[in-house]
Parts: structure tokens; sequence; C-alpha cells
């Protein structure tokens, strides 16, 4: 059950990893790292728990299974991570190549860390964003649209189009 609670923490934050300024995707985020880290400490104790008992039982010394429960642990809460980063990348790239629909999106907000923005999808759905700003960004000089590069099949991947 907890390896199943693990996979299920790390499926949540894959899941609502591109989320909107007005979604409950944040919470769902942070509700699948609680559920994948307390999972992954859960999962960590068992392991141990019955590798002590093993090694008690044949006379072993058990200290070894200690940190070979850390090692387990630290393994697990730097793949998982990792692996839902890389994953929602790829998944990123891939509906930009074979989904791409470039759009210009109104500003809300230009800051120095990120960039809001606004757009209307083909289905008339409105899509509002923060992202970093990248080195480049096709903006007006009004500061008034920005040109993205969105999803039609997931609208809420979404890249801000730089000037090359």
């Amino acid at each position: 059950i907890a390896t199943i609670c693990v996979l299920f923490g790390l499926y949540f934050c894959y899941e609502h990893w591109f989320s909107t300024l007005d979604d409950y995707d944040n919470v769902m985020i942070m509700i699948g790292f609680i559920l994948f880290f307390l999972s992954s400490l859960y999962l960590t104790q068992l392991v141990y728990r019955k590798l002590r008992v093993t090694s008690f039982f044949k006379k072993g010394y058990y200290q070894f299974y200690e940190s070979i429960s850390v090692y387990g642990f630290t393994l697990i809460m730097v793949i998982g991570p990792l692996l839902v980063i890389s994953l929602s990348n790829l998944k990123k790239n891939y509906h930009l190549k074979h989904y791409g629909k470039e759009v210009i999106a109104k500003i809300i907000y230009d800051g120095s860390p990120g960039l809001s923005y606004e757009f209307i999808t083909l289905e008339n759905a409105l899509i509002r964003k923060n992202q970093s700003r990248p080195e480049n960004p096709k903006i007006s000089a009004d500061n008034v649209w920005v040109l993205i590069k969105y999803s039609t099949k997931d609208p809420r991947i979404a890249a801000i189009i730089t000037v090359d």
C-alpha cells in the first residue's frame, strides 16, 4: 500500500504540474508531494523494520540495514521529483510540437521574476498563466501582449515564444 501511495503522490504532482492561476492544481501538487513524502517515509520504515527483524533472527548486524534504509529514502526523495520534472518537460515538448498553436496573449503583470498573461483558446476558454520570463520574449513595444504557443489538447501547457 505504501508503494501505491508513493506512486499516487508522484502521479498527483505530474498530472497537475501545468497549473494555471485560477485552478486548484497548486493545492493538488502540494497534497501529492505530502503524500509522496509521508509514504516514502513509511515505506522506508517498513523496509528497515523487515530487514532488522530478519537480521535479528539470523543473529546479524542490523546497523548496516539502517544505512540501507537511509540511502533508500534519500534515493526515493531524489529520483521521485526528478522523474516528475523530466516527464513533465517531455510532455510539454511533445504537446507543443504536435498540438502547438501560436496565439497573442494579453499581459496581466510583467515583473522581473515572472510574466502573467491570459489568452482565449479555440474552445473559448480563458487561461491565465504565470511563467518565468525568458531571455528575449516576443512582447509588443508597449508591453500589452506577448506571443505564446499553447497546446490545443491541453491548454494549460504553454510557452512564451522568444526572439532568436
